[in-house]
């Protein structure tokens, strides 16, 4: 009797044990963050992303206690970034933030060197905005049916300009050109400070991005809103027509922003991470200062934003199979 006691005695020690390793490792996960969170951009510093990343994440700091510190990391459409990211300790002290490219242009981009299926995990949709079509305020055209028409009876004579091949405002003169038949003379660069300089001094025709990086050009009498490429108007800009408002309905392009996080951290981190983020643009402060940048505050679950990054491939996917978008 006095073995089996004993046995028994040592049984719940051994699970007590048990139970505090993992009470302690659990704790380790949802004490997050104990210390300093870095936070990868993959984009030149003072570009676009840059105001928005400090913008939350300098609020994630203050209100959690550790730094968030951005490390900014530019060079082939994001993916040299978001490679950085991706071979990074999961342990939730290295965070990505970006627009879609390195999660959604890498799936068709060679030689990349991480997985952007596997090795890279959505954690939160922070913004989403339409892509914007804006033209010199010369231009014999004000609406985007008119745009369209002049373009068909004029092949080829309107120069549109993009910058970065593989970003957003590529894949949206692509995507304008295989979904209504116009054929244009693209123009690429390599920086969106030059394309809009252009654009204002009527080199270039039109030109696609944010609507708050024309707002100058535009409020200083050089450019003219034609529309934003999505099903309806966006509340931050009521004042110009969908792309849906024309004849031609399905021509979409969005701009987003997401936070994403090494496959292999802890789901529990994650959540978090998530939650944390939700807090953050949930500030009306924030989300003023958010909307006065352009975006429009868009957050939901991890799944959501998968969900997000996948129909944007399947999306991609049909332009390179259609032969009309190549990423050499």
């Amino acid at each position: 009797m006095k073995l089996r006691s004993s046995l028994f005695k040592a049984t719940l020690i051994g699970l007590g044990l048990l139970a505090g390793i993992t009470t302690n490792a659990a704790n380790a996960q949802t004490d997050w963050p104990s210390r300093s969170v870095i936070v990868i951009v993959p984009w030149a510093a003072g570009g676009g992303t840059d105001p928005l990343a400090r913008l939350i994440f300098d609020d994630m700091s203050k209100r959690l206690g550790q730094p968030f510190v951005l490390d900014f990391r530019p060079g082939a459409a994001g993916t040299i970034g978001a490679n950085t990211a991706a071979k990074s300790d999961p342990d939730g002290y290295t965070m990505l933030f970006t627009s879609g490219a390195p999660a959604v242009n890498a799936n068709f981009m060679p030689n990349v060197a991480y997985d952007p299926k596997t090795d890279i995990v959505a954690v939160a949709q922070v913004t989403d905005s339409p892509t914007f079509l804006t033209a010199n305020v010369n231009t014999p055209f004000s609406t985007f049916q008119e745009l369209i028409d002049y373009a068909k009876a004029n092949p080829g004579k309107v120069n549109a300009a993009f910058s970065g091949v593989g970003g957003n405002s590529h894949l949206a003169v692509t995507t304008v050109q295989y979904m209504t038949g116009v054929e244009f003379n693209v123009v690429p660069y390599t920086g969106s400070g030059a394309q809009q300089a252009d654009l204002m001094s009527g080199v270039v025709d039109i030109g696609f991005g944010f609507a708050a990086g024309f707002m100058p050009g535009v409020n200083g009498g050089k450019l003219k809103y034609i529309a934003a490429m999505s099903d309806k108007r966006d509340p931050l800009m009521p004042d110009v027509p969908a792309t849906d408002e024309s004849s031609y309905k399905g021509v979409y392009r969005g701009n987003w922003f997401m936070a994403l996080a090494p496959k292999g951290t802890p789901r529990e981190i994650i959540d978090k991470m998530n939650a944390e983020l939700r807090v953050s643009v949930a500030k009306p402060e924030i989300a003023k200062k958010i909307n006065e940048l352009g975006y429009t505050v868009t957050i939901g679950s991890p799944e959501d934003a998968a969900n997000l990054i996948k129909a944007d491939v399947e999306n991609m996917k049909k332009l390179v199979d259609a032969g009309v978008f190549k990423l050499e």
